[in-house]
């Protein structure tokens, strides 16, 4: 599976953990939290592109409409058992203009933008588009402190951010 990854969209890639075994992050080269499984449905159910790795979809499956249908990137196989998946609610695997990833309890909503890591700071942004936008939502009950990092024509670009419970912020690129 990380070989996949690697191969298909690269480390940066924004994927989000649900219930995935930390082996695989290691073999990626990155380290996120794992997101509540109640977060990613309400994200598959949105316009921005999400991509989940899970391992146990069935589960995910209860929490979400019935006559819901997401789409399966990428399957891996242990044991002669299904084990672990990739799953979207777009059709195409890889990078999107509007995405949504999580980080440190943050929902991260990106148009125009992409996502990627950085050895001196997490989040790192570049902005793709004139009108580019990021809308973070703090998931949690508690404040999130976050020292985001975009990258323009003029250079980079540091907004420290402190958003309370439940907080939502929209910010614009131009």
């Amino acid at each position: 599976m990380a070989e996949f990854i690697r191969d298909s969209v690269g480390t940066d890639f924004p994927l989000v953990h649900v219930d995935a075994p930390y082996a695989l992050q290691y073999r990626i080269g990155t380290m996120h939290q794992q997101v509540p499984m109640s977060w990613v449905t309400d994200a598959l159910q949105s316009d921005y592109a999400v991509y989940a790795v899970i391992r146990r979809p069935t589960e995910m499956f209860e929490l979400l409409p019935d006559d819901y249908r997401p789409y399966w990137h990428k399957q891996l196989v242990a044991l002669d058992e299904p084990f672990l998946w990739i799953i979207s609610n777009n059709e195409e695997m890889g990078w999107q203009d509007q995405m949504v990833h999580f980080i440190n309890g943050l929902k991260m909503e990106s148009r125009g933008m992409a996502y990627r890591t950085s050895p001196e700071t997490a989040p790192f942004y570049i902005r793709m588009r004139a009108d580019a936008s990021l809308r973070l939502t703090n998931m949690t009950d508690s404040r999130r402190k976050l020292n985001l990092v975009v990258e323009t024509e003029s250079g980079r670009e540091r907004h420290p951010i402190t958003l309370l419970s439940k907080q939502t912020v929209e910010y614009y690129f131009p």
